[in-house]
């Protein structure tokens, strides 16, 4: 595990902490009764996400370099059905602009373009459910992105990018705030493989893993 995902993974983790004890909290001086998500059961979450570039590794052919995209923080949203007490199917899709760029090539720093791609994730979850106010789950699944359009920067032709299909592995929190309301906190590691940047007169071959964290709240029903 490399320091950045660490460092992540240490916020993330703080983050559910101070999450689990205000609830705590609330939840007995309120004396609160949550109801407890089960079979057949849909989750809706709306959160704040942070899109984050791990590792990344790029063979740019004549002027070297690397491949650099920027973090992007945004809103995500995301489904799950309970298909027994503990197992839920996960779905989120959605839209993401990313820009890229070439550092420490031969030529210096340098713009590739922007890719406005579309994404799908199917994700199988399990929830521990060690009690009604703390709802942990793990989850795997696998992510399918493919590009709406591509807009090269200037001096840089037109090129494509084919379609690619990652590996998921999540791991959250749902904590009951009323009778069908939880909040949320989440990360998802996506591991991606190689996939080209091919145009007349610019190739590239890229490797990105992304982390992304979130918080927000989910409706059960």
């Amino acid at each position: 595990m490399g320091n950045s995902l660490r460092l992540h993974a240490c916020r993330l983790f703080s983050c559910l902490a101070s999450l689990l004890f205000a609830e705590a909290t609330w939840a007995h001086k309120n004396e609160f009764e949550p109801q407890e998500l089960g079979k057949g059961d849909w989750l809706i979450r709306g959160s704040v996400i942070s899109i984050r570039s791990l590792t990344q590794s790029s063979d740019i052919p004549l002027v070297g370099g690397r491949i650099k995209s920027q973090d992007i923080h945004t809103i995500g949203l995301d489904i799950s059905y309970f298909i027994t007490n503990h197992w839920a199917l996960e779905f989120q899709g959605g839209q993401l602009d990313r820009e890229y760029k070439v550092a420490r090539s031969s030529v210096g720093d340098f713009s590739v373009g922007k890719i406005d791609s579309y994404a799908m994730t199917l994700a199988l979850q399990y929830h521990f459910k060690p009690s009604r106010l703390i709802m942990p789950y793990i989850g795997l699944g696998l992510n399918y992105a493919w590009a709406k359009s591509v807009d090269p920067a200037e001096n840089i032709p037109d090129f494509d990018v084919k379609p690619m299909t990652s590996a998921m592995a999540a791991l959250g929190i749902d904590i009951p705030i009323s009778a069908h309301w939880v909040a949320n906190a989440s990360a998802r590691y996506f591991l991606s493989p190689t996939y080209n940047f091919d145009g007349n007169g610019f190739q590239a071959d890229v490797q990105i893993n992304t982390l992304v964290l979130g918080a927000g709240v989910g409706f059960f029903f």
